[in-house]
């Protein structure tokens, strides 16, 4: 069975389709947290629900993931802009 790794901190968020995968992105992810789950939807549910609450609240609010495409907080833009 596939599973997938949530990877979630206060500077970004990924859903990765390997152990592997999320143990690299984690590096750059600072304060990181890692699940994994059984299904794509409940990994990416997560990664924001944790994302969303470290990341300072005038960021713009990240909706959906990419499998494999992490997104970081330097890329998102500031809500006051």
């Amino acid at each position: 069975m596939t599973k997938f790794y949530a990877v979630a901190g206060w500077n970004g968020l990924a859903v990765m389709s390997s152990w592997e995968g999320a143990q690299q992105i984690q590096k750059y992810i600072k304060n990181a947290s890692v699940t994994s789950f059984d299904t794509f939807e409940e990994a990416e549910h997560w990664a924001i629900l944790i994302f969303s609450q470290r990341v300072p609240p005038e960021y713009d609010v990240v909706t959906e993931l990419k499998l494999n495409r992490p997104v970081f907080r330097k890329h998102l833009r500031p809500n006051f802009l």
